[in-house]
Parts: C-alpha cells; structure tokens; sequence
C-alpha cells in the first residue's frame, strides 16, 4: 500500500502538518492533537518527490565520491560486492552503494546521537574528474531555492549579507555562505537518537535530501506524545523552529538491509554579538 500511494505523488506535491492526517507519509496517531495545533504548521515540509530516479543517481555518486575522498574508499573485496549486486534488480539505487561491509563505519559519534554512519562536513560538491557535475550543479540550485522560499526571515537575512570570505565561492558548485552542509550516510543498522539541535551551532531552518532507504523520522515531545514521518528517496524535508528545538528527533533504524544517505543544509547560527 505505502509502495502504491508513492507511485501517486507528483513531484510538485508538497505536504506539511495540516495535510498530515490525510498523506500516508505521515503518522499522527500517537500525538495529542492540541499539541499539533500549536505547533506552526510550516515547521516540517516534505516534497515526497523532490528528484527523480535519474537525479537520485547523479546526487548519490557524486556525494558517496564526495565521501569516499573524506572518509575513505571501501576496501576492495570483489566477492562482497558480488553478494551485494545480487541482492538488487538493475537499476536500483541500492546498487550504487558498496557491500555494508567494505565500508569503516563510525560506532559513536562525539555527542553519542548517531550510531553506524560515515560522514563529512563540505564547503563544495566538487569532485575532481567526476561526470555527474552539471546535473548535480542544476540539482543543487534548486536544494537552495527550496530551502530560501520555505525558510524563516532569519535565513533569508543570512542570505542577503555579502560572504565575509569570497574564498567560500570558488568553484560552480560552492556551498553558498548561507549554508552550512553536510553529508551523511547511514549502515543498514545506523540511526539518530532523539536529541533537539544546539541553537548556537546552528540557525532556523534545516533541509534534507534523502536518498537509499525510506526511513522514518520521530518527532517526540515527553508532554504530549510523538508523531512520524516518513523520508523516501528522493525526498526532501524542511524543519524549522519550535520542532528543531521543543521536540526531540531521531532518524529510526532501517529494516537491516538498504543504506540511506543524506545531503543536509542548514543556515548558519545566530550571531548574538551583532
């Protein structure tokens, strides 16, 4: 059923919270709905088909290059990639993933939030010698046209001041000064723990590509209850405001087979000295 009601959605569709009871992406069952009522409901946007299957492609070799450059290349073992291909029919976006067990995974990270996962902070999606660049330029155009037009005053301010180091636009696929990113990817048995973001390291608005996996994402409040939402691939998902900071969120553990990895944007944080 949850296979059928995404074949349906359009990639122009667009949900948030006040369209949450009737969208099958989202479970509103465990949370008071006063709650619900007070919450803005602009604070979690999803475009449940932000890319297409193509796009999904160029965006997870170039970021998984990206990654392997940060963090690593898998180590060779032609028999554990064999056994990977054969787990996936042609064509599937699991398949440009490496076997789970040429990746060196992180066990803890250094606020003890997320558990199996590779991961780098960049300042540019550049990648030397890769073919996927044009597309990926196009693609990123439109992450940050989504993330301004959904976003806080706040981040449009960030947005309009001049960079203060002209160094950060380099090249055509610079991160603009705005923005902070970051790419993580997620073992078959990776997830994020519950936690509320740290308002000094970051600003209003977050932005997620997700591609691999459809995982769940937990909004819990200790008062009033918890609600889910789910993140196919190819989606995107805006967060803002009193859901970053008045709820905990977590990423839930997959099934135990796919991977998932995400391209994250953020604004930059409030200067309070300014």
């Amino acid at each position: 059923m949850f296979k059928r009601t995404l074949a349906r959605l359009s990639q122009a569709e667009r949900l948030n919270l006040s369209q949450g009871g009737s969208s099958k992406l989202f479970d509103l069952s465990n949370i008071d709905k006063t709650a619900l009522s007070k919450i803005d409901s602009e604070d979690l946007i999803i475009y449940p088909s932000f890319l297409n299957g193509d796009e999904q492609r160029t965006m997870l070799m170039q970021m998984l290059k990206k990654l392997d450059r940060v963090c690593g290349k898998p180590k060779r073992s032609p028999s554990l990639l064999e056994e990977h291909y054969k787990q996936y029919k042609e064509g599937d976006l699991q398949k440009l993933f490496c076997h789970p067990d040429m990746y060196r995974w992180e066990t803890s990270h250094f606020d003890n939030v997320i558990t199996g996962y590779r991961e780098a902070n960049i300042r540019s999606m550049t990648v030397p010698n890769a073919e996927t660049e044009q597309g990926v330029k196009g693609i990123l155009e439109r992450l940050y046209k989504c993330l301004y037009d959904n976003a806080t005053d706040y981040t449009r301010d960030q947005a309009a001041k001049p960079p203060k180091n002209e160094r950060l636009q380099d090249d055509e696929l610079s991160i603009p000064h705005w923005l902070q990113a970051h790419i993580l990817q997620l073992s078959p048995k990776g997830s994020i723990q519950a936690h509320v973001d740290n308002e000094d390291a970051m600003g209003s608005t977050i932005m997620g590509l997700s591609l691999g996996e459809c995982r769940q994402v937990e909004f819990l409040n200790e008062k009033y209850g918890k609600f889910t939402a789910y993140l196919p691939s190819g989606s995107v998902y805006l967060q803002r405001s009193k859901l970053r900071y008045e709820y905990k969120h977590s990423i839930l553990q997959g099934e135990g087979r796919d991977q998932r990895l995400t391209l994250m944007l953020r604004d930059q944080p409030v200067k309070t000295d300014e």
